[in-house]
């Protein structure tokens, strides 16, 4: 059992999807559109941040909720970076990193959640 949330690999995974993010939100093209800059950080942060706040909850079923909001924010994420192609702030190749990484997130998560899920019953 992980002693430390730094531990989980799907904190990792994630940790590893803001680095990548924050590289596309820091490109010129997405400083002339701040609303979907500051959506984008919003989303891969809310990520990052519900992942310790589950862990350091009580019961199992409750950690399991808070990597529901992470699953969540997650597609929130795919969205906003289909947004910045499509409005030319980003490439397909620069995004080749960040979508592999919430690829993997994603399937993580949904693992650790069902693993909790089945501890609790």
């Amino acid at each position: 059992m992980a002693s430390d949330h730094t531990e989980l690999v799907v904190w990792q995974l994630a940790s590893e999807l803001r680095v990548e993010t924050l590289k596309l939100t820091r490109k010129p093209a997405f400083a002339s559109d701040p609303r979907l800059r500051s959506e984008t950080e919003a989303a891969v942060s809310s990520i990052c941040r519900n992942i310790p706040e589950g862990f350091r909850r009580r019961s199992n079923r409750e950690f399991a909720r808070f990597l529901e909001y992470s699953y969540g924010s997650s597609g929130e994420l795919k969205s906003l970076l289909e947004d910045a192609q499509l409005k030319n702030h980003v490439t397909p190749d620069e995004l080749a990193a960040a979508r592999g990484l919430r690829y993997r997130l994603d399937r993580a998560l949904i693992g650790l959640m069902r693993h909790l899920r089945k501890s609790t019953e």
